[in-house]
């Protein structure tokens, strides 16, 4: 018994050296080196007024406060994480500078728990695009207000897990690849003056999660493939921001996509706005100096009070059935055309044609385009390769010429079905003569423009006209060359 009461006092006493040791450690002084700290869950430490060299990860089960702190990481070997907060773990900074000794590959944070930070700089984070890194969020909460992370290797910040949530207060991010990255079901907001600066692949980056921007600004790095906003499967809200200087697209809905974009401002772009298989409501915002102000495919926005002016095309859409509303839109003074239509397309209300200066679009306000597929085989039914199409408006002129491939097929041919000039006259293409050609064969066909078609033509062992407006002159010339000669021979008789 006497043993077994002093086993437990050698343990009690060693249990104590413990916390006096890591208690030393918390209030070192400053340059002191600190190696791996980890705070047991229900106990707060707290490092304030001082400046720390951190060679190993700090793990916070519980709560750590950092203020008015300098810290440098020279770490010796690389780990999960510099801070890795576990779930129920809080992390709190404020006024606090993370610097770098060394280019460690896993110098980033990983939150499960809660991390706040104010008034901070934090650089050189690192990290990989798939397994996350910068401020990582794995179902779990941040909140950062005034604060600025630089220069960082992939990403500022990562969030993943359907739990995760984020809100970024007058953050600035610069010197990246990405600013913000959702992979999967977290949501993030930025607000209150955030700006993301020379980010070169894209400022925010959601897949099937949530992004909520407000009064911020996006900026990229145009030497690069950049895009202000790329969105895939996600919901997104834009309010009052500006994105601009993006060599690619300001902001890409892709994989039913939903967005609500209002008062913002879009420039210097390829496109403003692209959208494939999404929908959005576009208001209030202006959209200028971009290839297409608005890009849209397969998608239905509703573009209410906004302006889309000084592009090469205001609009560009394809195959948007039931069609896309405008409605009290500004659409003037771009290179070609105000809207430019592949199959079906638009609705438009109270549209004005012109900018405030009265510039018109430069071609037409609006033209619409089908598309035509040839197809092209012999009796049989093998497809013939190789063989010329052409294609001619109403009034002879050759606007197509190309062959058929290893299928028998020419797609996607473009042939203008109307189109409204600047003064608001419509010119309407009501039909286009279709002609193939394969050695001694050939046939002509009519086409229709007022939907898209799919011509299928079978060509014989001679040739063929079908459906030409030629067909029927040979016999009627036969027979006027007959009136014509029975006459002359009528009249010499008399």
């Amino acid at each position: 018994m006497d043993m077994m009461r002093g086993s437990s006092s050698i343990v009690l006493a060693l249990l104590m050296l413990q916390v006096l040791a890591v208690l030393f450690l918390a209030s070192a002084p400053a340059g002191a080196e600190i190696n791996e700290i980890v705070i047991p869950p229900g106990e707060t430490m707290v490092w304030a007024d001082g400046d720390h060299n951190l060679s190993e990860k700090v793990t916070i089960q519980g709560t750590l406060i950092v203020r008015n702190y300098v810290m440098r990481f020279n770490l010796s070997q690389d780990g999960e994480a510099s801070f890795w907060v576990t779930e129920g773990g809080l992390l709190e900074f404020d006024n606090v500078t993370l610097l770098h000794e060394n280019l460690s590959a896993y110098l980033f944070f990983k939150v499960e728990g809660r991390f706040v930070c104010h008034d901070s700089y934090i650089e050189y984070l690192t990290g990989q695009f798939v397994t996350g890194g910068g401020i990582k969020v794995v179902n779990g909460e941040v909140e950062m207000y005034d604060t600025r992370i630089s220069d960082c290797k992939v990403q500022g910040v990562y969030v993943e897990g359907p739990d995760s949530d984020v809100l970024l207060d007058n953050v600035t991010m610069d010197s990246i690849q990405y600013g913000v990255h959702v992979a999967g079901q977290g949501s993030v907001t930025l607000q209150n003056g955030c700006f993301l600066d020379l980010y070169t692949k894209a400022g925010v980056l959601v897949n099937h999660g949530e992004a909520h921007i407000s009064n911020s600004t996006l900026f990229g790095d145009r030497s690069n493939e950049t895009q202000g906003i790329a969105a895939r499967g996600a919901q997104l809200t834009v309010f009052d921001s500006v994105i601009h200087n993006n060599k690619n697209d300001g902001i890409e809905l892709t994989e039913e996509s939903s967005a609500n974009i209002v008062n913002t401002e879009i420039y210097d772009s390829i496109v403003g706005i692209r959208m494939t298989s999404s929908s959005a409501e576009i208001v209030e915002c202006k959209i200028y100096d971009c290839v297409d102000g608005l890009n849209i495919y397969l998608s239905d926005p509703k573009v209410r009070r906004t302006h889309l002016i000084d592009n090469l095309n205001g609009i560009s859409s394809k195959a948007c059935a039931p069609g896309y509303l405008l409605e009290d839109c500004t659409i003037g003074g771009n290179t070609q055309y105000g809207v430019y239509a592949i199959s079906e397309g638009f609705e438009e209300n109270d549209t004005q044609w012109t900018t405030d200066q009265g510039a018109g679009n430069t071609i037409a306000r609006m033209v619409q385009w089908w598309l035509l597929d040839v197809n092209v085989t012999d009796r049989s039914g093998i497809p013939i390769s190789g063989a010329r199409v052409i294609v001619r408006d109403s009034e002879g002129t050759e606007i197509f010429d190309g062959t058929t491939d290893a299928l028998g097929s020419v797609r996607d041919i473009e042939l203008e079905g109307s189109r409204v000039e600047n003064d608001g006259t419509e010119n309407v293409q009501k039909s286009y003569q279709v002609r193939i050609e394969d050695g001694d064969r050939w046939a002509e066909h009519k086409v229709l423009m007022d939907q898209d078609k799919t011509l299928q033509v079978s060509l014989g062992e001679t040739p063929t006209i079908t459906d030409s407006p030629y067909f029927w002159a040979v016999p009627v010339i036969l027979v006027l060359l007959v009136v014509v000669t029975v006459g002359y021979w009528w009249f010499r008789v008399r």
